[in-house]
């Protein structure tokens, strides 16, 4: 979600609700100043480039959204995901339906799913496994996708509007305040997704 709401507020039309020929981005230079996206489903970045712009979260924080996001619905259709077979091996044919049951079943070395799903709960993880997208195109995905010897610049999901400040400050344009991103492509969540225990999390 934050990530679609940067990519949004920078103009971006990716997972972005709003109508062409409306203003889609935020005011300042920051906008201006990024011309390329860099995204797993678009990556229109020219081979030369020197700075990239990197929007992160609490790494646990967005498993757990990611994993969401990807769950298919009871019918195995995802409106997010294409690759629905990978989504039902890993949530229908396997013991979880939030990030609590995929820690609790399938990372915990008792816990009772089966040695394939432990697998597969591994593997996504890791993103060796493509199961579900967020975690198959994780950071180090896009870590080592850029130059090596690119500059990266970030915003924190948790920090938006004082990173985003910072960078507007740092190429000379006017401080805002209040700002306000859009929030587009998010994802209900029920109670039990917000589940997430001290022991599941050290897993």
């Amino acid at each position: 979600t934050a990530g679609s709401s940067i990519g949004c507020a920078l103009g971006f039309r990716l997972h972005c609700n709003y109508e062409r020929g409306s203003r889609p981005y935020l005011p300042g230079r920051l906008p201006k100043s990024v011309t390329h996206l860099f995204h797993q489903a678009v990556y229109d970045c020219p081979i030369e480039t020197s700075y990239y712009l990197f929007v992160v979260r609490d790494p646990l924080a967005r498993s757990r959204s990611a994993f969401v996001y990807g769950r298919p619905d009871k019918d195995g259709n995802s409106p997010h995901e294409h690759h629905v077979d990978n989504l039902n091996r890993l949530y229908n044919e396997c013991p979880f339906q939030t990030m609590n049951d995929l820690a609790r079943f399938g990372l915990k070395e008792d816990g009772f799913a089966s040695e394939k799903c432990k697998s597969r709960a591994v593997g996504m993880m890791r993103g060796v496994g493509r199961f579900e997208n967020h975690h198959f195109f994780n950071y180090q995905y896009y870590l080592e996708s850029i130059p090596k010897d690119g500059n990266i610049l970030v915003i924190r999901t948790e920090h938006m509007e004082q990173d985003w400040i910072n960078l507007e400050r740092g190429l000379g344009g006017q401080i805002m305040s209040n700002i306000t991103f859009p929030r587009d492509n998010t994802n209900q969540k029920e109670p039990r997704d917000l589940i997430l225990g001290d022991e599941e999390r050290m897993l």
